[in-house]
């Protein structure tokens, strides 16, 4: 690309006599802007921060806790939504990675989304405990206290607790026993109220691995597990002998609760870091957490590795990324006097101390201070509950119990957030009230329904999610990406009914607070002759469905000449919301958390609604799997036409441009761009200069997003911010991949798959960067001041077409600093001759002043030679008899 002197160029924007009043003296040489490029506009005062050291990009500080919003009611981007993302295309091989991936997103989710409850707190809103289980169940728990078997499991135990000089597996046996003499005596107790509903048996797990989990290439390894007793009684006779899996295949479908043991008196958290519920008695959670016994000795055991308070965080692999999610639904408030900016962006209380950018939003020092050894156990819980959303259209929620030594602290994922309850002691020897509460706890797990363990099951008082049962208690062996395969899913709605079975896992993106959207092969009686997909995700509650959006396209697509538009559409199918009750545990948490009052002000979580969302649609196919460049550049192009029709002709605004979201059908032989995924699509009549309504604002997978969005939420999503992510979306394709043609194609798929001949792909920051700050800073110089295009030779017919992008995106920023400039000569001129008169130079933002729009991206396809020559424009905006060249 011949690039001009664009230093010169802004020039020749700010002598521009046209739209500069007559106040301006043109013949005035302006300053000239300096020769390094400059720092993005600032979100609310253009080039006011200080462009970042080095040092910011290449070695980011640990993110706060303690966050500072500028604005209270925003909706950050949910970096943390979803935990497997992979930058390239390629992202439904059903493969595992290595869990030291997604530690660094781990840490940001609990950091984000943890609230502490007390544990009475806890026991009734998650486990369904009754208000007055004290009474109801006295007798149950008095039969349990006087067992002579459970009394002498107890005292094993809390013997072992108390000793020193011993490994962490100690304890699992003796646990194991505990709680299963406990569950023993409930079972046969003459109390109806602690009769069980979902009979369970506990065992030892680790060493075993459990399969079908996403996060590991070895599998992980919990301690010790709960199994529904249908597949308690399939195992080896030695291992309920011995308490202890051995050979017995268990996937991540089967346990019913996960325990997590540890041995040294410091692994539980007490709630001083994170938003604490405030208890109905007024009083502060940590007021009941049990601290470990006074002056007990630690066991010699080497710490988990140190990680100083300026460590960076792990880097992530180039494989495995976070899409952003409308969601977050955090709102940690600060105190008003934060809210202030000084020119740096920090608040004036924090001025002066390490300031970095987490979900866009500022986050300053003090840092977490929660010991490394918590961190690493936290971190350890995260993962198992991560795994335990791993089969997908399986799991609402899932609750696991950390035990050290003595003491147990439960915790809670539910897609919306993760709650950690104060702690009880439950010993033999202790005086309060714990070890009632202990055998509370395990009489609640076997007294929930498989709906409320977290097992989607029998939803609506209809068979939805029936089938799922079958693999809580199943011994059968299968490969992940067919785990669901074979069963059913029923459906009905407005008196209609269809039933589905699935086929393989398409793609799943487990979270631990987000969408989770997962995508599955499916066929149908109703549909024989039709390639079915279901897609089953948890988005917010109150955003705009999906479904909503793609009836009103179709209804406008089929009134295109040729009804052109509805080949680049979804076939909707049918759709199918579950929205959760109040006696639900969705419906409960929910209860529990919204309006709470929290003991902090500026420490507060605002809860976001989910509901669980079925859509089933005609068959699409992954960008990846064509082999034909031309025909990657024509599906590339229809993506546009449609995108812009989609704005122009029936107001919606797509908003989370990216690879994944790209796919294709093919009719008689020739291939159509389908635009997917409107979860965070948006009614453009919405999105306005309302600030109040940021939650609107701000979307996108982070890569693919304009550097501007990144930068904050004050930032209007334009339909040139689209722009701009179509244009990375086209530049990573084209230096991340190329095209492969097998020899023999019966024997092996060809497609689009990621460049081989290069050790650090070109852009690989963009993935690895986890402040969106420096993120935007990337981008933004990558659009000023562009370096030479490293692309694939199989897409080296992109060049003329990327390149011309991304000089419009250079003329227009150039024009924005003319403009800027041209402003301040207008303001001063107006100072300096009192009551003059004149009119003030305007600037079209939206376009960039006309450098970026819909005719620049389809004019600079239209001239393309090659094997990209002929590309076709669906929906030409050129008026009748007008050259596109002139137009």
């Amino acid at each position: 690309m011949a690039l001009v002197d664009f230093h010169g160029l802004v020039s020749l924007y700010k002598l521009a006599p046209s739209n500069v009043g007559s106040t301006t003296n043109p013949s005035r040489p302006p300053p000239m802007p300096a020769p390094k490029p400059i720092r993005p506009p600032s979100p609310s005062v253009e080039g006011s921060q200080p462009r970042p050291t080095k040092s910011q990009f290449d070695t980011p500080k640990r993110q706060s806790r303690f966050v500072i919003h500028s604005a209270p009611n925003s909706t950050p981007i949910a970096k943390g939504s979803s935990i497997r993302q992979k930058q390239d295309v390629d992202t439904d091989d059903g493969g595992k990675y290595n869990s030291d991936d997604y530690r660094q997103f781990i840490i940001q989710d609990f950091e984000r989304h943890r609230v502490f409850v007390g544990m009475d707190d806890f026991m009734k809103q998650v486990l369904h405990v009754p208000d007055d289980w004290k009474s109801q169940w006295a007798e149950a728990i008095k039969e349990v206290k006087l067992n002579e078997h459970f009394d002498a499991c107890l005292s094993a135990y809390s013997e072992k607790c108390g000793a020193t000089g011993f490994k962490e597996d100690a304890l699992y046996g003796p646990l194991v026993k505990m709680i299963n003499s406990l569950l023993e005596v409930t079972c046969k107790s003459t109390v109806d109220a602690v009769k069980p509903k979902t009979p369970q048996r506990f065992i030892r797990n680790d060493p075993q691995k459990l399969y079908h989990g996403v996060l590991d290439k070895a599998n992980l390894s919990p301690d010790i597990i709960a199994l529904h007793e249908d597949r308690y009684n399939k195992l080896k006779s030695e291992e309920r002998e011995n308490g202890q899996l051995d050979t017995s295949f268990i996937t991540w479908a089967h346990p019913l609760q996960v325990l997590e043991v540890k041995h040294f008196n410091t692994a539980l958290v007490d709630g001083t870091y994170m938003p604490r519920l405030r208890m109905k008695e007024g009083c502060d959670p940590m007021s009941n957490h049990a601290e470990s016994t006074k002056n007990s000795r630690h066991p010699k055991k080497k710490d988990a590795p140190k990680e100083s308070a300026s460590a960076p965080p792990q880097p992530v692999s180039q494989a495995v990324k976070r899409p952003a999610d409308e969601s977050s639904g955090t709102s940690r408030k600060a105190p008003k006097k934060s809210q202030k900016s000084t020119p740096g962006g920090a608040s004036a209380a924090t001025e002066g101390k390490t300031h970095q950018v987490l979900s866009g939003q500022l986050v300053a020092s003090p840092r977490t201070v929660e010991t490394d050894r918590q961190k690493e156990v936290y971190v350890q819980i995260g993962k198992y509950l991560l795994e335990q959303f791993s089969i997908p259209a399986f799991r609402s929620h899932a609750t696991i119990g950390l035990i050290d030594r003595d003491r147990i602290q439960l915790y809670h994922a539910n897609r919306s957030v993760i709650l950690v309850s104060s702690a009880i002691k439950f010993t033999s020897n202790d005086k309060g009230d714990g070890l009632d509460k202990l055998i509370a706890i395990m009489i609640a797990f076997t007294r929930l329904s498989l709906c409320d363990n977290g097992i989607l099951h029998n939803l609506t008082g209809s068979k939805l999610f029936q089938d799922n049962q079958q693999l809580v208690t199943s011994n059968e062996k299968s490969k992940v990406l067919s785990v669901q395969k074979g069963r059913k899913l029923e459906l009905e709605k407005d008196g209609k009914s269809l039933t589905l079975t699935y086929g393989d896992v398409i793609s799943h993106e487990p979270s631990l607070v987000g969408r989770a959207t997962a995508v599955l092969h499916a066929t149908s009686p109703k549909w024989q002759d039709k390639d079915l997909v279901v897609k089953i995700s948890w988005p917010g509650a109150r955003r705009t469905s999906e479904s909503e959006f793609l009836k009103k396209a179709i209804e406008e697509a089929k009134r295109t000449p040729d009804q052109w538009a509805v080949n680049h559409l979804p076939g909707l199918l049918f759709d199918f919301d579950v929205d959760f009750d109040k006696d639900s545990t969705h419906g409960k948490v929910a209860s529990m958390l919204e309006g709470a009052e929290f003991v902090e002000t500026e420490k507060e979580y605002k809860y976001e609604r989910r509901v669980l969302r079925i859509l089933v649609q005609e068959r699409l196919y992954a960008l990846k799997t064509l082999t034909d460049v031309k025909e990657i550049a024509q599906v590339l192009l229809d993506i546009a036409c449609i995108h812009w029709w989609l704005r122009e002709k029936v107001g919606i605004l797509h908003r989370d441009l990216s690879l994944n979201n790209i796919m294709y059908r093919r009719i008689n032989g020739k291939v159509y761009g389908v635009l997917t995924d409107f979860d965070l699509s948006s009614w453009t009549a919405s999105l306005t200069g309302d600030y109040k309504s940021t939650s609107q604002q701000r979307t996108g997978t982070p890569p693919y997003m304009a550097y501007e969005l990144l930068k904050g939420t004050e930032n209007l999503h334009l339909y040139r911010h689209d722009v701009e992510s179509l244009f990375y979306i086209m530049l990573i394709l084209a230096s991340h991949h190329e095209i492969h043609i097998p020899q023999d194609m019966k024997k092996e798929a060809g497609g689009v798959r990621m460049r081989p001949d290069i050790k650090r792909l070109p852009y690989a920051r963009w993935f690895d960067q986890p402040l969106y700050e420096a993120l935007a800073d990337a981008k933004y110089r990558f659009l000023r001041d562009p370096a030479e295009l490293d692309l694939s030779p199989s897409f080296e017919d992109f060049r003329d077409w990327i390149e011309s992008i991304q000089s419009s995106f250079q003329k227009g920023l150039y024009a924005r600093e003319g403009h800027k400039y041209r402003l301040q000569d207008f303001q001063k001129s107006r100072n300096k001759q009192s009551g003059a008169s004149g009119v003030a130079p305007t600037f079209d933002g939206e376009t960039l002043g006309g450098h970026v729009g819909y005719s620049m991206l389809i004019d600079s396809a239209r001239g393309l030679r090659g094997e990209l020559e002929g590309l076709i424009v669906r929906y030409d905006t050129t008026p009748a008899g007008v050259d596109a060249a002139d137009a």
